[in-house]
């Protein structure tokens, strides 16, 4: 892609994905379903409404990417960095995000339904209204955020910390 902007609903299959990505990246509305994106680079890039359903970005860099309205259903997110990502209103439902990074990361209305979220670190974020029904949280850290507004039904919350200093 380098340098050009790709906008629209531009699904990218593997044989598209050389030069994809890079620092500041212009990627909004693209389609990778299932594309294997792992380690990739993504730090600072404008990922709105992208679709990452089934991917797999396993230790990938999205640091200050922003992402709001994205989707990674069922993605395979484990040690992505994530901190200072702009997630609101983003789709991880069903996403394995064993231990990632999210300080930082703007999780308004961000929905994390049946996602493993087993040695996450999610402190000091602006998380009110995230959606944690049916996740696996085993060893999490959330401390500070807001979580008033947060369901946490059916989530297994092993060993997991949860401390809000909004109460």
């Amino acid at each position: 892609v380098g340098g050009r902007r790709r906008t629209g609903r531009t699904p990218l299959g593997d044989e598209s994905l050389a030069g994809v990505g890079g620092p500041g990246a212009e990627l909004a509305r693209v389609d990778f379903p299932g594309t294997k994106l792992v380690g990739a680079d993504l730090h600072g890039a404008d990922l709105t409404g992208v679709n990452f359903d089934g991917a797999d970005l396993n230790s990938a860099n999205l640091a200050e990417a922003s992402l709001p309205g994205g989707r990674a259903r069922g993605t395979d997110l484990r040690r992505v960095d994530l901190s200072g990502c702009d997630c609101r209103e983003a789709d991880f439902s069903g996403a394995d995000l064993r231990d990632a990074k999210l300080a930082g990361t703007h999780l308004y209305m961000a929905n994390f339904r049946d996602a493993t979220l087993t040695g996450l670190r999610l402190g000091m974020t602006p998380a009110s209204g995230i959606g944690y029904r049916g996740t696996e949280m085993s060893a999490a850290v959330i401390l500070g955020p807001d979580l008033r507004l947060a369901d946490f039904t059916r989530s297994e919350e092993h060993t997991a910390e949860l401390q809000s200093l909004v109460t």
